[in-house]
């Protein structure tokens, strides 16, 4: 081949490979018409808010209406995906009655819903009622209590979501900032059956002290009895998240579980007067007919800086009696601070099913490998029955059948590692149970609680002044170690 010939080739091969580079440069630069454009979601029907005239950033807008237009246009469609850009915050008003097959998704930066500083009371900013498959993802939902006046939470409880008898809804990778006194709550009642199939993981929750406005110089929040997450369903999971209260409340649990088939696991619980609460069934539906057992699993949680780490209990009253059965509470770190409420009790695992007038009982319930620790030098009460009060694990009351509290470690408790103390004026009865392999590691810690008449080498107590009654209860290889110094 000629050197001509062999130059023409070269320069035709130079012209190919410019042009590939320059299409994969062209390839590689984002156009400008495509910033902010929708994600995949896996939804045939997204939309983008911006499309439908939405405004970023201005408070006294409220976008609520168009999230409603769009939601009514994708329903129409058999449902999708409204998708909210991270663009700075969107302004809305309570509230919106959610349809099924609608997904909220932002941007992996987490978007920001706010409400308006004019938001007065509200029940709930997004109503889960009767539908199915609904999500909310990558968002940040905040009720904006810094920039709101004239509200009370006595009045209306001012949630985020409020669920009733719905199904597959899943709250994922969320930051949720509230003040009311629910920020999720799934509830029932005589004409409304459980919701099924929830899931609430990865999400951070911060919840302020809702103080109203016409008590917002309570230093410790309102008194209000609330639960940031309220469950009253079956078949539902609680991962991975982050719970943190910046301001404390005489009455505020982060997690209240009603129902059976839960886990709850691999959650940091900050700060909080109840961790947990572990509660059976409230009320008989068609859907609980078939139950046997709850099925409560509560496994690998980090409970810092509570009052009470996890209540396990049943329901009582009008509406029947209602048992607690199979409960796993498992390798659980429960650090406790008996002084932050000022109430004069504190325990790590308590299990308490009313039984004066009831005939609910506790089964199968099985605490172990957790790891209960207080606060040195917190506890100031001096009257000596305050001992009872002051316990790693404590069981005050209940018929209780098959109960296995093995393998945990009670470090530094103000009063007693862990008690059979009928601390409620009701009978405890327990059956077919064991109390073994536990290690009480310098109980009494604190000089101001009496302990006369108390054998502090002793590791289980069992209080003998009101009725106890043990059938086929094993006690072994308990143990108390002290390490620190104590002249008590």
């Amino acid at each position: 081949m000629s050197n001509i010939n062999l130059g023409k080739l070269f320069y035709k091969i130079s012209k190919i490979l410019i042009g590939l580079v320059l299409l994969l440069l062209i390839m590689s630069v984002r156009p400008l018409s495509l910033i902010n454009s929708a994600p995949d979601s896996g939804s045939e029907n997204i939309v983008n808010i911006k499309d439908y005239g939405a405004k970023f950033n201005d408070p006294t807008f409220d976008n609520m209406p168009i999230i409603q237009k769009i939601q009514d246009d994708l329903t129409e469609k058999g449902g999708g995906t409204i998708y909210i850009p991270d663009n700075g915050d969107l302004y809305i008003k309570p509230h919106l009655k959610l349809q099924s097959n609608i997904h909220f998704l932002g941007d992996e930066t987490k978007s920001t819903i706010k409400l308006t500083p004019d938001t007065k009371n509200f029940w709930t900013i997004f109503l889960i009622e009767h539908v199915e498959n609904i999500s909310f993802k990558n968002l940040e939902i905040n009720t904006n209590k810094e920039q709101r006046t004239d509200y009370d939470i006595a009045k209306e409880p001012q949630m985020i979501f409020s669920l009733a008898e719905s199904h597959h809804i899943d709250v994922e990778n969320n930051d949720l900032i509230g003040n009311g006194v629910w920020i999720y709550a799934s509830h029932i009642n005589e004409e409304i059956d459980y919701s099924t199939e929830l899931s609430f993981n990865n999400n951070i929750v911060i919840w302020k002290a809702g103080d109203s406005s016409k008590k917002n110089n309570l230093p410790k929040g309102v008194s209000i009895d609330n639960s940031i997450l309220y469950f009253d369903a079956l078949d539902y999971d609680v991962h991975n998240n982050t719970f943190i209260t910046q301001d404390g409340t005489k009455n505020m649990t982060a997690i209240e579980a009603h129902g059976a088939n839960v886990e709850v696991s691999n959650n940091t619980i900050d700060g909080f007067r109840t961790g947990l609460i572990v509660w059976s069934l409230v009320q008989n539906t068609p859907r609980t007919n078939d139950i046997k057992e709850n099925n409560f699993l509560v496994e690998n949680n980090l409970f810092n800086n509570v009052e009470n780490g996890v209540t396990i209990g049943a329901s009582t009253g009008a509406k029947g009696d209602f048992d607690i059965k199979g409960v796993e509470i498992i390798n659980n770190k429960i650090l406790l601070n008996p002084d932050k409420f000022d109430r004069g009790s504190s325990r790590g695992i308590e299990i308490y099913i009313p039984n004066k007038e009831a005939s609910g009982i506790g089964e199968n319930i099985k605490i172990d490998s957790n790891v209960i620790q207080s606060f040195p030098d917190k506890t100031i009460y001096k009257d000596s029955s305050s001992i009872y009060n002051f316990t790693g694990i404590n069981i005050s009351s209940g018929e209780l059948d098959n109960i296995q509290i093995t393998n945990n470690d009670i470090i530094n408790n103000p009063g007693l590692g862990i008690s059979l103390s009928n601390t409620y004026p009701e009978t405890i009865q327990i059956t077919n149970s064991v109390i073994t392999d536990n290690t009480v590691i310098d109980q009494f810690s604190n000089e101001n609680i009496t302990i006369s008449n108390m054998d502090k080498d002793l590791p289980v107590n069992i209080k003998e002044s009101r009725e106890v009654m043990l059938l086929n209860l094993i006690l072994e290889n308990n143990r108390v170690i002290y390490i620190r110094e104590t002249d008590q």
